[in-house]
């Protein structure tokens, strides 16, 4: 069965949704749009005049003409920054770091232990570790899939459908599911909804201390402020014994923003509405998981909008601390308001265009209205 690729798509999600049902009163609309209605985009509020400054002198630290880092971890060679480790030293991500350290020269230190970090395992490469991630992945142990109500991605971890051998698992496997979540992040979206689903039957060994406790690590050192809810779905006595081991070395943010959701007790639709939640947990979604429908359809849509993100960034002139908005799609109906020509001074301006949708999945938005069809098959580049 073919991927339903809105799910992958926030221009065509925002299409799909629902809207809210007529209301009955003033006070009923308030309550129906704050539930139901896809939510615009909270972008970066202004800066105060300390905080103005801060951002200025990490940005000028990391865009010095000779700035360079060691090439991996415990290696002498250096190098200079590339065009993606100058597209992830965002507006939006240096102000992360800046909130979650609190000084300029803490969030300097964090943010180049983060690079060299990223350099050594070569995060920053899609291929680097796709082929052990698809394979650990195939059971649908790990999906990002849809977006919450104000875009957010949302990404689900089975921890149930472990198969592979231990030894074969690794923490950077999560990581890199991780990534593409923030690969399908429109402009102005800078978190991620996480679910976590217990109670389904084993398929394999369940995941050891160490995975556990590397993977909390990499995620509370390098991803600060992407979680906007982590949801821990149906946990029983064992799993909450794990935590329990776990949660010292979990971000008192991060644990403020976790939800336990147990017994009968649903998963709010201010985090992600039903049509766009899977049955496992609750919701409407109908399609189960079948690993060759769904992998090319996101490997295909992440590489493309990676590469047109980037292409974007180069056109407006490679450098540090330009805000994502900027070089990212836009969310809903101000879709393509940053639009750029490309080297040959055309545009590109559907989604099909894009991503290859099948004609059966396209939905006209505001970004195509004049656009031409375009009917192709899923998986293969025009």
């Amino acid at each position: 069965m073919p991927f339903p690729m809105w799910l992958l798509d926030p221009h065509l999600f925002s299409q799909v949704s629902p809207a809210p049902p007529e209301p009955d009163s003033k006070s009923s609309q308030t309550s129906s749009a704050s539930s139901s209605a896809p939510s615009k985009i909270a972008f970066l509020p202004p800066l105060n005049d300390k905080q103005g400054a801060q951002l200025s002198a990490i940005i000028q630290h990391f865009s010095a003409p000779n700035y360079t880092l060691p090439i991996a971890e415990g290696k002498t060679s250096r190098a200079p920054l590339s065009i993606r480790e100058m597209m992830f030293l965002s507006r939006d991500q240096i102000l992360k770091f800046l909130k979650v350290t609190g000084t300029t020269r803490e969030a300097i230190a964090r943010l180049e232990r983060t690079l060299l970090w990223r350099r050594t395992t070569g995060i920053d490469d899609m291929d680097t570790h796709m082929a052990a991630v698809e394979e650990e992945c195939r059971t649908g142990k790990a999906m990002v899939q849809g977006f919450g109500p104000s875009g957010m991605p949302v990404l689900y971890f089975f921890p149930s459908r472990n198969h592979i051998p231990i030894e074969q698992r690794k923490a950077i496997h999560l990581i890199w599911m991780l990534e593409r979540s923030v690969d399908l992040m429109a402009g102005g979206v800078t978190k991620i909804v996480a679910i976590f689903v217990f109670g389904e039957k084993r398929q394999g060994a369940p995941t050891s201390l160490a995975i556990g406790r590397e993977t909390i690590h990499y995620l509370m050192q390098h991803y600060p402020e992407i979680w906007g809810t982590v949801v821990l779905y149906r946990m029983s006595w064992a799993v909450r014994g794990f935590f329990g081991v776990m949660w010292p070395f979990i971000d008192p943010i991060v644990k403020a923003k976790m939800r336990i959701i147990s017994g009968s007790s649903r998963i709010s639709e201010k985090d992600v509405q039903r049509h766009a939640l899977v049955r496992e947990c609750g919701g409407d979604l109908e399609w189960s998981h079948e690993h060759n429908s769904y992998w090319p359809a996101l490997i295909n849509v992440c590489k493309k909008r990676r590469a047109e993100y980037e292409r974007r960034f180069v056109a407006l002139g490679p450098a540090i601390g330009i805000e994502e908005r900027k070089y990212k799609f836009a969310n809903l109906e101000d879709s393509w308001q940053y639009d750029l020509p490309d080297k040959n001074g055309s545009f590109v301006r559907t989604a099909a265009d894009i991503y290859n949708i099948p004609a059966a999945h396209k939905t006209k938005t505001s970004m195509d209205s004049a656009a031409p069809s375009v009917s192709v098959e899923p998986g293969r580049a025009r």
